[in-house]
């Protein structure tokens, strides 16, 4: 991130009236969709959801273990063994996602989440699902659509309300997938979708996933990376980032509303889960991957988890998660922060004009935590490797998720910038990376590399340096996977900074 990289508040003066009719909350919104092998680059089915519920921001990854399968889920935040679930994989492979159906006729109470959580635990695959739902007819409090994958290939779309269930394959699509909002497709009749709840994000997501679908690109890095973090308007036109044409409230240059926006203010949390390759590829079920993104995508990282054990402390705090709670400070700070208007987006804040912004260090950090995954999964599909070398990577990766969250943006944000503070970019990195930081005056630099042992591996600069901006390159030639420490002394201070090397 460019040095004194700050955010500041426009001063705003508003009328009473004005605020109070802009203001108005949106429904519940959330965003699914699922794609088979024959629709994604590489052959293995995605799903994905983007949830949108303001009443309950903090969000949280939890390994529940209570029912007969383990399963990985996202819920709402201090969430325990009976917690609702709102996506999530268990160890066979079976994922499942959720959108309220508004149009379906409502149960006495609304239980999708406690439905999931059983359907998690026990189900091994989508079969197994529609069996359950088959059992649980007239009995169970459900008004929605679910989306779920398999080890086998399979990828459903299932609309569900109390006492019956309607099922759509991807199979019988002209390109493999289905999207989903807040309305059941069978109450149209063939009708049209308009003026049913979320129609507006229903096409947008639709125009955008044909698109990859069609150009062969349908990758977890396009729906984590784009999808989840997509602006559009009320005609499903995108809103560009930085919007210089964009002005809402009319005093506002450069701000939008997303009420009509896959990615809005009341966006809480993301996930795209990426399956396994069917048979007769021989993949572990278990290497089924749930990238989440806790908080507004717009706001956060994705990182990665896996159905084989627990979280990592910062996606699973004892209250609430520490990532959730940066990007939540991100969400109310920087980007959705303009006072009383819980919705609009100020662009600027994400990428400013002269460069810079939110998104100019969290893309390529995000981009870099794909490479990292991709070439390790490559690895494990082929050779798979014990539980604990999973959950090692995945606490490493979600470590540097927080640490690149609070170092290189929650930090400068909201305080003047230490003036020896080290970056890293890429970071995870695999084999080459490059340390910045900036000088206040000139005087003596040392940058050091320390293995996880505490050894030196590296001197990187020994000398005097001119006051600024300074850049340096290494190269990881020879070492092994792990986290070193980057260590800088430099006008009376010392600074570390972990890197995660990833081969």
């Amino acid at each position: 991130m460019p040095t004194g990289f700050q955010f500041r508040l426009r001063r705003i003066g508003l009328a009473a009236a004005a605020i109070v009719a802009i203001c108005a909350a949106a429904p519940l919104a959330c965003t699914i969709g699922v794609a088979n092998g024959d629709a994604t680059a590489d052959g293995r089915p995605l799903l994905w959801k983007v949830r949108d519920n303001a009443a309950v921001p903090n969000n949280e990854v939890y390994y529940n273990t209570s029912l007969t399968l383990p399963f990985v889920a996202v819920v709402t935040a201090n969430g325990g063994p009976d917690s609702p679930t709102w996506m999530g994989v268990n160890r066979r492979g079976f994922a499942l996602v959720n959108a309220n159906a508004g149009d379906l006729i409502d149960p006495p109470e609304r239980a999708n989440g406690e439905f999931m959580r059983a359907a998690l635990g026990s189900c091994r695959s989508v079969g197994e699902f529609l069996a359950l739902l088959e059992s649980t007819n007239g009995i169970r409090d459900t008004h929605g659509n679910f989306g779920v994958i398999d080890s086998t290939g399979a990828a459903f779309i299932v609309e569900a309300s109390r006492d019956q269930f309607w099922i759509y394959d991807t199979r019988d699509t002209d390109r493999g997938f289905i999207v989903r909002t807040n309305f059941a497709c069978v109450d149209t009749a063939g009708t049209g979708i308009d003026g049913l709840p979320g129609e507006e994000r229903f096409v947008r997501s639709t125009d955008l996933v044909t698109g990859w679908v069609d150009a062969d690109d349908l990758t977890v890095a396009n729906l984590a990376g784009r999808h989840a973090r997509d602006f559009s308007n009320w005609a499903c036109q995108p809103f560009p980032v930085p919007c210089y044409e964009c002005g809402e409230p009319d005093s506002l240059h450069g701000c939008f509303d997303t009420f009509f926006s896959i990615s809005a203010g009341g966006t809480v949390s993301g996930a795209v889960i990426q399956g396994v390759a069917p048979p007769p590829a021989s993949e572990p079920a278990w290497l089924t991957t749930m990238w989440v993104h806790l908080g507004q995508p717009a706001c956060t990282i994705a990182a990665p988890y896996w159905p084989v054990g627990p979280t990592p402390a910062v996606a699973d705090g004892p209250e609430t998660a520490p990532l959730c709670d940066l990007a939540q400070r991100l969400r109310f700070e920087v980007v959705f922060r303009i006072p009383y208007y819980p919705r609009i987006v100020d662009s600027f804040a994400l990428m400013r004009p002269g460069g810079g912004g939110l998104w100019s260090t969290l893309l390529p950090a995000e981009a870099a935590i794909r490479d990292a995954v991709n070439e390790r999964l490559t690895w494990w599909r082929r050779h798979p490797p014990a539980a604990s070398v999973v959950l090692a990577f995945e606490d490493s990766l979600a470590s540097a998720v927080y640490e690149h969250l609070t170092v290189d943006i929650v930090t400068p944000a909201s305080a003047p910038a230490a003036p020896t503070r080290l970056n890293a970019y890429p970071n995870p990195f695999n084999p080459a990376t490059t340390l910045a930081f900036d000088l206040p005056r000139r005087g003596h630099v040392r940058l050091d590399i320390h293995d996880p042992r505490g050894r030196r591996v590296a001197r990187l600069v020994d000398g005097v340096r001119a006051a600024g901006p300074h850049r340096v390159g290494w190269r990881a030639a020879g070492l092994a996977s792990g986290v070193y420490v980057a260590r800088l002394v430099a006008d009376g201070s010392t600074t570390h900074r972990r890197l995660l090397l990833v081969k």
